[in-house]
């Protein structure tokens, strides 16, 4: 066998065909398990191109193994592992090809073309299907070229190969309509594409027994995981170092062999090995990017070459902060923190935990006040609770985590203000903190019960329940444990439960009812055999059973009488209860924090000006200084050597790290010296460069 490593410009640029045996299994890729993290892997590659282009780790697809075969036409390569791969990238690429042309973007179309189908020249002679760089199992053929070649879709339409092309249109349009500057963008995602995506290819060499190689692959032996690859390649940079090896594992990574480690957690849509997801943690902790599964290996050889340290010293940061990560899951309920990651790990956001290792390990170091800890816990909190409610998208959560990771990594002492400051000053549908009449709005009229998971709305239920216990959360309490939902006015409420007697429609009357039976003012809790005893009982029989053996304060409150209008008042009153829970942004944040710095002068710059911004007329500002300035675009008075002039100001838009102040190019001709440096006078708006 050869392996080798490619991109999909070596993949798919040459004139060639794949082809899978008759006798492989049809496409069976899925959304949920494939195509849905293939295209989250490619916006996350994406963003971290953008931050920083030379930086980005390319992101490694897997393997596939290849049998060259004989042709007089084409070089031809059988697919004897990594059929499933292979025609998804193809989707995916054909999908971007016909995007971007029914956008007007011919040339972006050419190229993704390019990668799809052979040059027509070469194969004038030959059946169509030379045509197609990938020939997929019989099943499979007619859906695929009709993919492919831009045919009638509409007989495949339930098929899917043809259902992975239409998720991957519309992904590519929603992002695309997202974007400032479509061209740049499909530029962009070409590039990313062809160049920072790879494959290892495993060809097979004549003695080689394609059969034995498939089932060995598919069905014998366990792969290493990337922790496996990382601990090996620790110890042989030790080794070589000249470094005590037997020390360095029985001192520091043995800790690492506890089964505990070991063990499968689930992580979003996937199972992933928890030594694997730490490691992910700590990695994105210290580089303060995004890091995806896939990369990290390369990711953590990428760090380590660039540690400055021994490995001793690295192994011992390491296992300070896996002792953290453990003391994660072993707080007592009745502790702020216990509480935090109970509801953390119930909304299910592993985002923000490369964060709360570098908080935690502050306070470990005597950085943070532990009290200040417990208050950005609250807020880390109540930014996730009020959009999980709002229902508002979580695919940049990663983005948001370590915007905030960056900004008090420089200022550890000031990370209760810079955390507050920062989420409440985040706007839009991926971004904003809600605020209490949002947040109001949402707990009053969304269908909590069919709309959230019932343990999240269980976890709500039950904070409700401890702040009428103890009216704050540094108490000690108890988490309820073994309660589930009730619905007050059950789901099926006809037997029992009459209409009012008014003039109404009975429609009308029907449909104000069923509008209200799954809002968070009609959900309490008890436990299962008094749940199930209820049922679709009436009211009398419910409040009477309810009063009788609940000892919970949120049934406590109940009226005799339950109709719309009562449920619309508790609703009001445990949306109010829920503001108190979980406070929301401060509207003063960002001017308070300005209002109690000094104005002085600062650099705003965390790059030279190249000649690149000079020919372009622009200056990229750090988000790190950019919240300084309006968060709106704006003109700003720019002083440049003397010269004054009116710039026009493009701020961040998150996940992006920079924005754009545009200056006039003969002006900025003055900036000739590569350590030019752009300052701010905070205060009064102005920008000076010096």
């Amino acid at each position: 066998m050869k392996p080798d490593t490619w991109n999909l410009i070596e993949l798919f640029s040459k004139d060639v065909r794949y082809c899978v045996p008759l006798f492989q299994r049809p496409y069976v890729w899925n959304q949920e398990d494939h195509w849905k993290p293939l295209w989250d892997d490619v916006t996350d590659v994406i963003d971290s191109y953008l931050k920083d282009s030379k930086g980005t780790v390319p992101h490694f697809l897997g393997a596939v193994v290849l049998k060259e075969t004989d042709s007089d036409v084409l070089y031809s390569l059988e697919i004897i592992d990594g059929q499933q791969r292979l025609i998804t990238l193809q989707i995916l690429i054909t999908a971007c090809r016909d995007v971007a042309q029914n956008k007007g973007f011919d040339r972006q179309a050419r190229i993704f073309s390019k990668m799809t189908l052979n040059d027509e020249d070469v194969i004038a002679n030959f059946p169509e299907s030379y045509k197609l760089k990938v020939w997929p199992t019989n099943v499979d053929r007619e859906s695929f070229m009709a993919v492919i070649q831009s045919k009638d879709t509409g007989p495949y339409k339930k098929l899917l190969i043809t259902r992975a092309y239409y998720f991957f249109n519309k992904q590519i349009c929603k992002w695309l309509d997202e974007s400032d500057n479509q061209e740049e963008a499909l530029d962009t995602l070409q590039t990313v594409l062809r160049s920072l995506f790879n494959i290892v290819v495993i060809k097979l060499e004549e003695n080689d027994n394609p059969q034995v190689i498939f089932e060995t692959l598919n069905a014998r032996g366990t792969p290493l995981r990337a922790s496996d690859l990382i601990k090996n390649l620790l110890f042989q940079v030790a080794s070589d170092r000249g470094e005590d090896v037997e020390f360095l594992y029985r001192e520091y990574w043995q800790y690492f062999e506890d089964s505990n480690w070991k063990r499968e957690i689930r992580q979003g849509r996937f199972n992933r090995y928890r030594l694997d997801l730490f490691l992910s943690h700590y990695l994105v902790m210290c580089e303060e990017k995004a890091i995806g599964p896939s990369a990290l290996f390369e990711g953590f050889k990428t760090f380590l070459r660039r540690w400055s340290g021994s490995i001793e010293k690295l192994l011992q940061d390491l296992q300070k902060y896996a002792r953290i990560y453990d003391r994660f899951d072993t707080y007592p309920n009745t502790d702020p923190r216990g509480l935090f990651f109970y509801r953390l790990r119930t909304m299910n956001v592993v985002a923000a935990e490369p964060l709360l290792l570098y908080l935690f390990g502050t306070v470990e170091d005597e950085e943070c006040d532990p009290d200040s800890l417990i208050k950005i816990l609250n807020m880390v909190e109540s930014y996730l609770l009020r959009r999980l409610v709002k229902k508002l998208a979580t695919e940049r959560y990663t983005a948001v985590f370590i915007a905030l990771l960056q900004k008090i990594k420089k200022h550890p002492k000031e990370a209760e203000a810079n955390i507050r400051a920062h989420l409440t000053n985040l706007e839009g549908h991926y971004y904003l903190w809600p605020d209490d009449k949002i947040f109001r709005s949402a707990l009053q009229s969304e269908k909590l019960y069919q709309t959230l998971t019932q343990s999240r709305v269980r976890m709500i239920l039950e904070s409700i329940e401890q702040f009428l216990r103890v009216g704050k959360f540094t108490e000690q309490v108890l988490l309820l444990d073994k309660l589930t939902i009730e619905h007050l006015m059950p789901q099926k409420w006809e037997t029992n439960w009459p209409l009012p007697t008014d003039d109404r429609h009975y429609l009308e009357k029907r449909e104000e009812r069923n509008n209200r039976i799954h809002l968070l003012g009609n959900l309490t809790l008890v436990n299962k055999r008094l749940n199930a005893n209820l049922s679709n009982a009436d009211w009398e029989t419910k409040y009477s059973a309810i009063t009788e053996h609940s000892m919970l304060a949120l049934n406590n409150i109940l009226p005799e009488e339950w109709n719309e209008e009562n449920i619309d008042k508790r609703g009001e009153l445990l949306a109010n209860i829920a503001i108190e829970i979980w406070p929301g942004p401060s509207k003063n944040a960002s001017e308070d924090l300005r209002e109690n710095e000094k104005p002085v002068i600062e650099p705003i710059l965390m790059e030279p000006v190249t000649i690149e911004d000079i020919m372009i007329g622009r200056i990229r500002i750090s988000s790190e200084s950019s919240a300084l300035l309006p968060d709106e675009k704006r003109e700003i008075l720019v002083v440049l050597r003397g010269f004054e002039m009116v710039s026009s100001w493009e701020p961040p838009l998150y996940p992006d790290d920079e924005g754009l102040l545009k200056l006039d190019r003969m002006i900025m001709g003055n900036l000739v010296e590569v350590d030019e440096v752009l300052y701010l006078l905070r205060g009064n708006k102005q920008m000076f460069i010096d």
